[in-house]
C-alpha cells in the first residue's frame, strides 16, 4: 500500500499537527506539479528593551482606577461594591464595629483597586484604610467613592503613607490629620465628645512606612517617633521592615535583626503599647520565592485603646502584592450620632429683633460675690439663648444631608417625580413635553444651588 496515499486517513483519524489544518492534507496526495519549497519568511530581529526610550507612567483612564484591568471590573453589579458604586455607611451605636484596614500597596493601582473592591465581601466594610506606599500619578492620589483621602502631596516628593477616611466619620466627628516634613509618617486625629463611651475625646491613628536606613540595623523611623506616650487611646500601623520574635516566633532570628527590632518593641513597652498581631501570622508573602514569608507589617494599641480592641485578621482577599491586607476591629468610639443642633444660619432675626430689644437685662448687684455674679450671669445667658433658640431651627445632622439643599428644590424635586411618574404611565406625548421642562429646570436649579454654596463657602473661608 501507498504510504502517501493512506496518510490523509491517518491524519484524519489522529486529528492536525501543530501548525497544520485539514486544509493542508492535499499536501500528502500525489501530484502531478513538481515539488516546490515552501517560501521563506525573513524575520527582523526585535530591539531590545534598553534601546526603547523611557515611557512615562502610564495615567489611569476616566471611568476606572487601574489601567490594566478589564472594563467589566470597573462595573457595578448586584451585591458587590466598586469604585463607583454606593456604599453602606456603617452603623453606630453599642455593639457596633469599626474596622481599620492597613495595607502596603507598593505604588501599584490595581493593588489599589483590588484592596477595595474586596471590601464587598467583608463582614464589616472599613471604615478607615491606612496605606503604605499608595499609588501616585502626577502628585495625585486615586479617589473612591464614599471616602476621603489625606495625604501630603509635595511638588518634588511622593507620600508614602496616606489615609482614606469614610465620609460617614467625617460628618459625625471632626477628622485632622498632622504632617511633618517627613513624607513617610502621618497622624489621623478623631475628635468628639465622650468617644467609646468615655471621657476620651480624641482618638489618634499612626501610620508609618519605616525601610532600611544606611545600615543594615538602622531604619528610617526611630521609635521615639513612631511609638509616643499619650493618654488617650492611639493606634500606631504600619510596615516596619523589622523581624522580631514577638511577632514571628518561629523564624530564626540573627543579631542584625534582633539590634534593629529591639528598640522599637522596647519602648513600646515602656510606654504602655501592646502588639496587636497574632504571633506567626505572616503579612508578607514574597512572589519570587527568594526569601522566607516574614512578618513585617505590625499594629500597636496604647492601653487606652487595649480595653476596646477586639480582633486582628488577616481576612480579606488577595489584591496581587506580597504584602497582606490587615483587618483590625474594635468597639465604634462613636457611640451615637450627634444630637440635633440650632441651624445659626437660618435663624429669624426680623422676628427676633423686636424681642431681643423690648428684653432688659437687669444691672448685677453691687459689691457681689463670686457666687452671686456667677448666678446673675447664668441666669441672663439661659434666657438670651432661650430666645435665640424660639426663632431658629434644628439641624439634625444626616450623613445624606446636603448643604446646598433649599425648601424650593423640594418643591420642584415633586413636581419633576409627578411629571416623570405621569408621562411613564400614559405614554402620552403631551405628557412627556410637560415632563422635559420639569425636569430640565430642576437639574438646572440643583447647578445652581451647588455653584452658589461654593460662592459663598468661599467667601466665607477668605
Amino acid at each position: 500500500m501507498d504510504i502517501r496515499q493512506d496518510a490523509p486517513h491517518r491524519a484524519l483519524q489522529s486529528g492536525p499537527r501543530r501548525g497544520q489544518t485539514h486544509r493542508h492534507l492535499a499536501s500528502f496526495l500525489p501530484s502531478k506539479k513538481k515539488h516546490q519549497d515552501p517560501p521563506t519568511i525573513h524575520r527582523q530581529p526585535r530591539r531590545p528593551c534598553e534601546d526603547l526610550p523611557p515611557r512615562e507612567p502610564f495615567p489611569p483612564p476616566r471611568g476606572r482606577l487601574a489601567p490594566h484591568l478589564p472594563l467589566d471590573l470597573g462595573q457595578p453589579r448586584p451585591g458587590k461594591m466598586s469604585h463607583n458604586s454606593e456604599i453602606l455607611p456603617p452603623g453606630l451605636g453599642p455593639g457596633h464595629v469599626l474596622s481599620i484596614v492597613q495595607h502596603n500597596c507598593l505604588g501599584s493601582w490595581d493593588v489599589f483597586l483590588s484592596l477595595f473592591n474586596s471590601f464587598a465581601s467583608a463582614k464589616h466594610p472599613p471604615s478607615i484604610v491606612c496605606l503604605q506606599d499608595p499609588p501616585v500619578w502626577r502628585n495625585r492620589l486615586p479617589l473612591y467613592l464614599g471616602f476621603t483621602f489625606f495625604a501630603l502631596v509635595l511638588a518634588n516628593r511622593r507620600p508614602r503613607v496616606a489615609f482614606y477616611v469614610f465620609k460617614a466619620i467625617i460628618d459625625m466627628a471632626t477628622v485632622t490629620t498632622t504632617f511633618t516634613c517627613r513624607a513617610d509618617l502621618a497622624t489621623l486625629d478623631i475628635s468628639a465628645q465622650s468617644l467609646f463611651g468615655t471621657k476620651a475625646e480624641k482618638f489618634r491613628i499612626v501610620n508609618c512606612y519605616s525601610v532600611w536606613g544606611t545600615t543594615h540595623t538602622e531604619r528610617t523611623i526611630s521609635p521615639t517617633l513612631a511609638l509616643r506616650f499619650v493618654s488617650f487611646p492611639t493606634l500606631v500601623v504600619g510596615d516596619f521592615n523589622i523581624h522580631h520574635p514577638s511577632a514571628d516566633p518561629l523564624r530564626r532570628h540573627d543579631s542584625s535583626e534582633l539590634k534593629a527590632s529591639f528598640p522599637y518593641f522596647s519602648r513600646a513597652a515602656e510606654d504602655g503599647y501592646s502588639l496587636l498581631n497574632t504571633p506567626g501570622v505572616h503579612t508578607r508573602f514574597p512572589l519570587n520565592g527568594n526569601s522566607r514569608p516574614a512578618v513585617l507589617d505590625l499594629s500597636f494599641a496604647s492601653t487606652a485603646l487595649m480595653l476596646f480592641f477586639q480582633e486582628w485578621v488577616t481576612d480579606l482577599l488577595f489584591t496581587g502584592c506580597d504584602h497582606v491586607p490587615i483587618t483590625i476591629r474594635m468597639a465604634h468610639p462613636i457611640t451615637s450620632a450627634p444630637p440635633p443642633a440650632p441651624n445659626w444660619v437660618r435663624t429669624d432675626w426680623p422676628s427676633l429683633e423686636p424681642q431681643l430689644k423690648t428684653s432688659k437685662v437687669v444691672p448685677p448687684p453691687e459689691l457681689p460675690t463670686r457666687y452671686a455674679f456667677e448666678n446673675w450671669f447664668d441666669s441672663h445667658l439661659t434666657t438670651l439663648i432661650t430666645l435665640l433658640k424660639t426663632c431658629t431651627p434644628l439641624r439634625r445632622p444626616s450623613i445624606r444631608a446636603k448643604p446646598w439643599w433649599s425648601p424650593l428644590l423640594t418643591i420642584f424635586r415633586k413636581e419633576f417625580h409627578t411629571s416623570s411618574r405621569k408621562a411613564r404611565a400614559s405614554n402620552d406625548p403631551q405628557d412627556r413635553a410637560v415632563a422635559k421642562p420639569s425636569k430640565q429646570g430642576y437639574f438646572k436649579s440643583i447647578k445652581a444651588a451647588k455653584a452658589q454654596n461654593w460662592k459663598s463657602f468661599l467667601a466665607d473661608t477668605t
